[in-house]
């Protein structure tokens, strides 16, 4: 571990000393959400350390979301609506004048398209599944002895608990620096294949507190440029 002299020659331990510091989540709680990330690239979980339980965790700011600073999405204009036509009103004051971006009345449509886009994107959604397309999602109910715990030394998230008889961990982290997102679930469920990974992407939505769209499937898709096989233990 890393130490630093203090008073007196004692020496600190800095790791456990951020350690104590830890954010700790043992219960199923919408209203506490934990997030990994890199200053450009963020992953808010619940507390199976995915995003799994979305229908629970649904009151905005606190949804559990992907950003990146480049993910933005733009909504096409509805019939009639021409942004183009929008213009700036000048504004004077004090013998100065300049162009401003106000509510005109009779561009109201157009002002708040433009107020609404561009608006930031969750670029998807990486949640855990049974396996057996017969069962049912997996509900808060069905998780037992959660624990979960937010790293402050490394920036990575552990989560555990019980599903369905058998136990499970889960390791989330974000690279330091790229766009990667990496995960890690053991489980002898996962050995079974009765527990895997279902990966979702939402539409763009204009909601102010950013709002997710999971009914416009034709609006948009995702190809797979590229892959490799993999295994969980």
């Amino acid at each position: 571990p890393i130490t630093l002299e203090g008073r007196h020659g004692a020496r600190v331990d800095r790791r456990a000393l951020v350690d104590r510091a830890n954010v700790v989540v043992t219960s199923v709680d919408p209203q506490t959400v934990l997030s990994v990330g890199n200053g450009q690239t963020a992953f808010t979980a619940d507390v199976t350390g995915l995003q799994t339980l979305n229908a629970t965790y649904l009151s905005p700011p606190l949804l559990t979301q992907t950003h990146a600073d480049w993910g933005w999405h733009v909504t096409p204009p509805p019939a009639g609506v021409e942004p183009l036509r929008f213009t700036e009103a000048e504004i004077s004051a004090r013998n100065h004048s300049a162009r401003y971006p106000v509510l005109q009345p009779k561009l109201a449509a157009e002002t708040a398209w433009l107020r609404a886009n561009p608006h930031r994107l969750s670029l998807l959604r990486l949640f855990l599944r049974r396996s057996d397309p017969r069962l049912p999602p997996i509900a808060p109910s069905d998780l037992r002895s959660p624990r979960q715990t937010l790293h402050l030394w490394n920036g990575t998230l552990t989560s555990s608990f019980e599903l369905d008889g058998a136990p499970v961990s889960v390791v989330t982290a974000v690279h330091p620096s790229l766009d990667a997102l990496a995960t890690r679930v053991c489980s002898p469920a996962v050995r079974s294949r009765r527990l895997g990974l279902g990966l979702a992407f939402p539409y763009g939505s204009e909601a102010f507190q950013g709002g997710l769209e999971w009914g416009k499937a034709d609006r948009h898709a995702s190809t797979l440029v590229s892959g490799g096989g993999g295994g969980g233990g």
